[in-house]
């Protein structure tokens, strides 16, 4: 039947379906809508307080493990499209999340680096002062060559500067 056929189809081709269903939906689903609030919303009644204590913990974990094995740690934040650009995203966030802030991962991350001593940077400002010049994203949230140029190097310039 064609019933069978077409699900045949999408268990052998099942990321276009994954595709296609996430560009025809118009919002978001509850997972997403937690995971946005859990990264951007104000969280007044800290609900996601224990997971960003474990990724602490994890980070500094990492930290110790690649410095044991004679390796350099650094955590490198990499923007979201979301943040750099929220004029076109942010309005899918105001459906899911109440108040939210695009800086929070950016501060938290930054607070637990300095909590651990973890070597720390943050690709959002230059993401963000490039974004006016040249798009950084695909559509689909992923960096393009220019975004990935970016990131190469500021990376470089903030090892190069630490030798």
């Amino acid at each position: 039947s064609w019933g069978q056929r077409f699900q045949h189809y999408l268990t052998q081709h099942w990321h276009i379906y994954v595709l296609v269903r996430k560009a025809l939906t118009p919002k978001m689903s509850r997972d997403q809508g937690q995971f946005y609030d859990a990264l951007y919303g104000l969280d007044v009644e800290g609900r996601y307080e224990r997971a960003w204590e474990a990724s602490g913990i994890l980070l500094a974990t990492f930290k110790t493990a690649a410095e044991k094995s004679g390796a350099r740690f650094l955590l490198v934040y990499v923007p979201a499209i979301v943040q750099v650009e929220a004029e076109e995203w942010v309005p899918k966030l105001r459906d899911l999340v109440g108040p939210i802030d695009l800086l929070k991962p950016n501060k938290r991350l930054g607070a637990i680096a300095a909590r651990y001593g973890i070597d720390f940077l943050d690709l959002y400002p230059a993401f963000e002062e490039e974004a006016q010049r040249q798009p950084l994203y695909y559509r689909d949230s992923h960096w393009n060559p220019a975004g990935h140029d970016l990131a190469a190097r500021q990376i470089a310039a903030h090892l190069g500067g630490q030798q």
